[in-house]
């Protein structure tokens, strides 16, 4: 047998295979070596497709647009990728004279990151746990600030948030949906989707195909007889990419192609990369 055939007949990519699995080879090590080396900030980051020889100058970012994640994942602060910003935005609203609730998933990473506040001499700040993808701690929450202050004042959400509530698959309703969908509207209106974190380039395309994506997974819930899939053609040369993508219109068109011949009783709510399963 072929190498070629002994890739595709034990499911492995078939296009730059090796790269592929290398790459999530290192992803997966980033992982062993955050936990390995807790007071190191270790993370991966993808910057993207850009105009550079490996990519044949036809990437659609540049590498001055592309060397930015790296950049700052480099010159992150003391207390991780994703507290950062969060912190920082606690310890401002301190600073100005506000009575401050930091909020986190992880009881013991929430309380260290207000006893790091208070250290630094601000003492109006409070810890509760809180899971923005879990209903009862969201009633929680909102129980215990009826409860000891009355009201809030300022609710501080970024898109990670948005990414925690499309992510959670067994938490989706419609309604979350919706309620992802008109925070972003509101944040368009009101010119904050930078100062917000919401995706700034394409913004409105790629939360659009986060909200589909996220409904496919309902719809496959509610209509469990039929085959309810999303597909990624990958980056296709047509008029939507300038003629610059990858692959042609015939290679963009074999993944939905594919899913939509799909046998009754074939794989649901799932979604794809061209013709192979990948995660949402």
């Amino acid at each position: 047998m072929r190498r070629e055939d002994r890739l595709k007949a034990n499911g492995w990519p078939m296009t730059v295979s090796a790269y592929k699995v290398s790459k999530a080879v290192v992803n997966a090590y980033t992982r062993l070596t955050a936990k390995k080396f807790p007071s190191i900030l270790v993370n991966c980051v993808h910057p993207g497709y850009c105009v550079t020889d490996i990519t044949l100058n036809i990437g659609h970012l540049t590498p001055a647009e592309g060397a930015q994640a790296p950049v700052m994942v480099a010159l992150l602060p003391d207390g991780g990728a994703n507290k950062g910003i969060g912190l920082e935005i606690c310890r401002q609203l301190a600073s100005n004279g506000v009575m401050v609730v930091l909020t986190a998933r992880d009881e013991k990473r929430g309380s260290e990151a207000v006893d790091h506040l208070k250290a630094s001499g601000l003492c109006d700040v409070v810890f509760h746990q809180l899971d923005v993808t879990n209903p009862a701690s969201i009633a929680s929450s909102a129980d215990y600030i009826k409860a000891k202050f009355g009201k809030l004042d300022i609710l501080d959400v970024s898109n990670e948030w948005a990414k925690e509530v499309l992510s959670d698959a067994d938490g989706l309703t419609e309604e979350r949906i919706d309620e992802v969908v008109n925070c972003f509207l509101k944040d368009v209106r009101e010119d904050l989707l930078e100062a917000k974190s919401w995706p700034v380039n394409l913004s409105a395309y790629t939360v659009s195909k986060a909200a589909l994506n996220a409904y496919t997974r309902i719809l496959a819930k509610k209509f469990p007889s039929f085959c309810i899939n999303a597909v990624t053609p990958g980056y296709v040369k047509t008029d939507m990419s300038f003629n610059n993508g990858r692959s042609t219109v015939e290679e963009g068109a074999k993944g939905p192609v594919m899913l939509s011949l799909l046998p009754d009783g074939g794989p649901s709510g799932l979604f794809f990369r061209q013709m192979e399963e990948s995660t949402f």
